[in-house]
């Protein structure tokens, strides 16, 4: 009786995974090397549809989809010891800078107001 109980515990209380993509499922997003440095590319998980988001001559790194899927967060990491966070459009477009300080910031997360859903 006891391991029975142990087990509908288990399974009332499972819940759903979480994961950090946009739409079900959407592409997903990484720091690749271009040869020169580390830039952000989306890519299908079927690995297809390969898409680089940065271009410019330092790294970027750390990416993390809002929850909408419409920006991804990122560092960027000049190598002067000020890494940023930063947001762009997986197009690559609407880059803007979120931190402008003096200190290292890094491993952007996208929290949801409210709760996710």
């Amino acid at each position: 009786m006891g391991l029975l109980l142990g087990i509908m515990l288990v399974v009332l209380y499972a819940q759903p995974a979480e994961a950090n993509y946009p739409g079900t499922p959407g592409k997903i997003a990484y720091s690749g090397w271009d040869g020169n440095d580390l830039e952000i590319y989306t890519i299908n998980p079927n690995g297809g549809s390969r898409k680089n988001v940065t271009n410019n001559n330092t790294d970027d790194i750390q990416p993390s989809y809002s929850p909408s899927g419409k920006n991804i967060a990122y560092a960027y990491d000049p190598g002067t010891g000020d890494t940023e966070m930063y947001y762009i459009k997986p197009d690559g477009g609407g880059r803007k800078n979120v931190t402008n300080n003096n200190t290292d910031n890094f491993y952007p997360y996208w929290g949801c107001k409210g709760g996710c859903k």
